[in-house]
């Protein structure tokens, strides 16, 4: 059984989204022309035609631009658009590589880059990521029917949030390193079952 058809965004929610877009396109022109720390949010809002009022409206700050990829509505479509019918873990994973998917943009690698380059927007990237997941493991689970209170919940949503932020703290993470996690999760731990002396043995 399939999840049913989302209706389009009208006609002020596609104006509200252009002007998102060409505020973050002309941030980013600017971000590569000028350098992220001298550019500023006015510069910005008067390189997209609007007031700074109406940037603010938009992102609060200027940090905050960088990191807004729409990830989380993104990927809670992509959720409420999986079958009934599937597992959970594959759920999640066809809901994160369908999320990712939809993210991907031109300016795509030069946000990473600036990411990459200024700690404070890793720092809140890495926090903004745990956030996302959480709330994609929380909307999971309410298809379950099961209360998030109770024990089972509980233990799968810190197992699956674990088991994720553990891989985007690799050096390189794709989704490629959630689906691995996510079959790592699926698999039951094999390591945790393993003797505590078994590494050793091997090795003599």
């Amino acid at each position: 059984m399939s999840a049913p058809d989302h209706p389009q965004p009208g006609l002020r929610e596609r104006k509200k989204a252009r002007i998102r877009a060409e505020i973050r396109a002309q941030a980013m022109r600017l971000f590569a022309e000028q350098g992220y720390a001298a550019t500023t949010t006015e510069q910005i809002a008067a390189a997209a035609d609007v007031s700074p009022s109406t940037f603010f409206r938009y992102f609060p700050t200027k940090e905050r631009l960088v990191l807004a990829d729409d990830l989380e509505e993104t990927m809670l479509a992509a959720l409420a658009e999986q079958p009934t019918d599937l597992p959970l873990l594959t759920v999640f994973l066809q809901a994160v590589r369908t999320g990712l998917s939809r993210t991907e943009r031109q300016s795509e690698t030069q946000r990473r880059n600036l990411i990459a380059q200024i700690p404070a927007l890793r720092e809140a990237q890495s926090a903004e990521l745990d956030r996302v997941i959480a709330a994609l493991a929380r909307a999971l689970l309410t298809r379950t029917g099961r209360p998030a209170t109770d024990f089972e919940s509980r233990i799968f949503l810190g197992a699956l949030t674990g088991a994720l932020h553990a891989a985007l703290q690799l050096p390189s993470p794709t989704g490629d390193s959630l689906a691995r996690a996510l079959s790592y999760l699926e698999s039951g731990f094999p390591l945790a079952v393993e003797p505590s002396d078994s590494v050793s043995r091997s090795n003599t």
